[in-house]
């Protein structure tokens, strides 16, 4: 990614959505998928937003095996209203939230990457994410700061699933590893993640 692409990007994005009253959405249609970060899994579970959302958190849950569920939580573009929250992924009881990263007011998140934890079981254990805000006014604008986090052992931050200029994350694959009952008590562990896209375009 450079400045001067996402600058190109947002002017054309502008002439794109020049009335004030504009609403926005995404397309019809299945979401373009990005590079994974992270290991690919045994299974894929798919989150995947209603149409017009955006996602804005991402989520781990954990119990004393490793990460076993991912959740995100989307709402409607340019509007802080109707909330939408998925999981991927499976525990057994005892979880707690071992990372989170929130995209800022108005933001939606537009790529990420995954920390994971050495071999032989490389498991999700911190996420960070890059986003930019949306409103009815201009459609996308302004990047925010990454923002990161991660629990315990954290060894090794990968490649990131980042959106084409113009689109938003709108859904997750999630790899899941099914290892041997007797190795992970039957718990599944999350080993990538791989960003959902789709464009942001002026509501007909």
């Amino acid at each position: 990614m450079t400045v001067k692409r996402f600058t190109l990007a947002a002017a054309i994005l502008a002439f794109a959505f020049p009335s004030s009253q504009a609403q926005v959405t995404t397309p019809s249609g299945t979401p373009s998928r990005s590079d994974i970060s992270g290991k690919r899994g045994d299974d894929i579970e798919t989150i995947d937003l209603s149409r017009g959302k955006g996602v804005i958190a991402i989520s781990g849950d954990a119990n004393s095996m490793g990460t076993c569920r991912i959740k995100t939580e989307g709402k409607r573009l340019g509007q802080n209203a109707d909330l939408e929250t998925h999981t991927a992924g499976h525990c057994l009881p005892s979880t707690s939230e071992v990372f989170s990263a929130d995209a800022r007011y108005g933001y939606y998140i537009t790529s990420l990457r995954v920390c994971t934890s050495r071999a032989p079981h490389e498991m999700v254990t911190g996420i960070e994410i890059e986003s930019r805000i949306v409103d009815n006014a201009s459609g996308p604008g302004d990047f925010a700061p990454s923002e990161r986090d991660w629990g315990r052992h954290c060894d090794r931050w990968h490649r990131w699933s980042s959106c084409d200029p113009g689109e938003v994350v709108v859904g997750l694959d999630v790899h899941i590893t099914e290892p041997p009952e007797e190795t992970f008590g039957g718990n599944g562990y999350v080993t990538g993640i791989t960003a959902l896209c789709q464009e942001v375009i002026a509501k007909p």
